[in-house]
C-alpha cells in the first residue's frame, strides 16, 4: 500500500524597496543558523496564504506591505529536531517605499540585509526554495 503524507506550507516575501533593494533576514535558529532568508513562515491551519505572509513580515521586521503579488512555489525540505519536514515554500514580491521603520524581532532573526539583486550571492541563501525564488524574481520583475 502507498502511503502519501501532506506536506506543511510556509509563506514568505521577497520585499523590494522603491530602489530595487530586497530585504534579506539572517536567520537566529536552526536549520541553517546564520544564513539568509526572507520574512517568512508556517501557514497556520486555516489560514490563508497571504495572511501568513503578512503576519510573519509583521512579526520578524515590523513593516507594513504596499503591495504583493505570487511569485511562485517551491518544495523544500526543514529538518528540524531529528524531524524532517516536507514543506512547500510559497513567495510573494512585496513592495514598500523604504526599509526605515524596520523593526526586527530578536528572537527571530539576528539582523537584516539591504542586498542590490545585481550583487546577490546565492551561497549565502538558508534554503534551495529561497534561490529558485530570487532567480524567478530576477528573470521577471527585476530591471537592471
Amino acid at each position: 500500500m502507498e502511503m502519501h503524507f501532506s506536506p506543511v506550507s510556509s509563506a514568505a516575501a521577497l520585499i523590494q524597496d522603491r530602489d530595487g533593494n530586497l530585504l534579506f533576514t539572517k536567520r537566529r535558529k536552526e536549520p541553517h543558523k546564520g544564513k539568509l532568508g526572507v520574512p517568512g513562515g508556517f501557514v497556520n491551519p486555516g489560514e490563508q496564504l497571504e495572511t501568513a505572509m503578512l503576519r510573519e513580515v509583521n512579526e520578524e521586521v515590523g513593516i507594513d506591505l504596499d503591495s504583493w503579488k505570487y511569485l511562485g512555489g517551491w518544495p523544500n525540505v526543514y529538518s528540524y529536531k531529528s524531524v524532517v519536514y516536507s514543506v512547500n515554500d510559497v513567495y510573494f514580491v512585496a513592495k514598500v517605499e523604504n526599509f526605515k521603520n524596520i523593526q526586527i524581532c530578536p528572537d527571530e532573526i539576528d539582523g537584516i540585509h539591504i542586498e542590490n539583486p545585481n550583487t546577490i550571492n546565492f551561497e549565502d541563501f538558508s534554503f534551495p526554495s529561497l534561490k529558485a525564488a530570487v532567480l524567478m524574481y530576477l528573470n521577471n520583475y527585476h530591471k537592471e
